[in-house]
């Protein structure tokens, strides 16, 4: 007897070791799996939030789409999506495409971010969950739910994940700078990124998409960049009252260097990196493969990409955007075009120097 306990007390070490060795290799070749799930996230530990603020168009998908890459990450895509092409500035809701604003009780939309943050998904059913083929933590779970019908069963399932995640990741169209001052001070971890794009690549995008049927582009453009303007202006007041909190990212960045932000991003943020984050970024971003659909991510050079609204915009249509949005696209960190050529030669970079966002 003291033998077969002298032994066992010799193995512990080894075992443990090797089940330590078994859980880590586990988490990172599959983040969502029973052995990984086991290690819940306890109250009051500090699960790292993240908040995307974008715009419709502005390479948010795939922005959404590299952080969640992290091993353990429950990310959230549009939680507001059933407000449809609305946004929520502070005490008003507007349409998104003209900024026609009536009042509304903002802190409703408050509210829903909180809740996702806090894993408080059930009271929300599929609203908040819907595209769930965004989410590679909620598509996870859809073996299980199909397996075990009903509802409810399938929210607890979902939530118990989001608990247990390490971080929580939320990326939105939907709200302005403005409404995010009650969160930031709830979630001292809460980390918000500003996801800017040149607004003549957006309203490109948009114009391809059908989304200016109805407005044109001058007035998709007036409404686009007074929003611009307002939230770069509110960012500046959110970085000094919470530094190093608020970090602007532009997408031709992200487009033209994506290794390198990629890896300031997860520095900043304090996320965790999979086995194959690099060969994830190579294919989505520089020369893997080709996918260059309306709502893909993968691009066969996400540089080009970004550029190629200079080719498919009438010069005519740039200058108009351009005296529209006056002061905008400076600040952002572009400069306007001289003449066609100009636009049209790829070569010649558009950036300036100083960005003032």
């Amino acid at each position: 007897m003291i033998r077969g306990k002298y032994i066992l007390y010799c193995l512990c070490p080894f075992l443990t070791a090797t089940f330590i060795t078994l859980n880590v290799l586990l988490q990172r070749s599959c983040p969502y799996c029973p052995l990984f799930l086991s290690r819940e996230v306890q109250p009051g530990s500090r699960t790292k939030l993240v908040l995307v603020l974008t715009y419709l168009r502005s390479g948010s998908t795939l922005t959404g789409d590299l952080l969640q890459q992290s091993p353990g990450s429950f990310y959230m895509y549009e939680p507001l999506r059933s407000h449809n092409s609305h946004i929520f500035l502070d005490g008003q809701i507007c349409q998104t495409f003209t900024m026609n604003c009536s009042k509304y009780e903002t802190e409703k939309i408050i509210g829903v971010l909180d809740d996702v943050f806090q894993c408080r998904l059930q009271k929300h059913k599929m609203k908040v969950l819907v595209p769930r083929k965004h989410s590679l933590a909620i598509m996870s779970v859809v073996p299980f739910c199909k397996s075990r019908p009903g509802f409810d069963t399938c929210m607890t399932k979902i939530q118990t994940l989001c608990h247990r995640s390490s971080s929580v990741i939320l990326k939105t169209i939907r709200v302005s700078m403005a409404l995010l001052p009650s969160l930031l001070e709830k979630f001292p971890d809460l980390r918000v990124i500003h996801l800017l794009r040149d607004p003549r690549g957006i309203l490109d995008s948009r114009r391809r998409g059908g989304f200016l049927r109805n407005t044109g582009i001058e007035q998709s453009a007036r409404s686009l960049c007074d929003l611009l303007r307002i939230n770069i202006e509110y960012s500046k007041i959110l970085q000094r009252q919470f530094p190093d909190r608020i970090t602007t990212v532009l997408y031709e960045d992200l487009a033209e260097s994506p290794l390198e932000l990629s890896h300031k991003l997860y520095r900043h943020l304090h996320l965790e990196y999979s086995d194959n984050f690099e060969e994830w970024v190579f294919n989505h971003t520089s020369a893997g493969t080709p996918n260059n659909s309306y709502y893909g991510t993968i691009r066969s050079n996400s540089s080009q990409t970004s550029q190629s609204w200079r080719k498919r915009l009438k010069f005519e249509d740039v200058k108009a955007i351009e005296k529209t949005c006056a002061g905008v696209i400076e600040l952002i960190g572009f400069r306007n075009v001289t003449d066609k050529e100009d636009l049209q030669n790829t070569t010649r970079t558009l950036r300036i120097r100083d960005r003032k966002t």
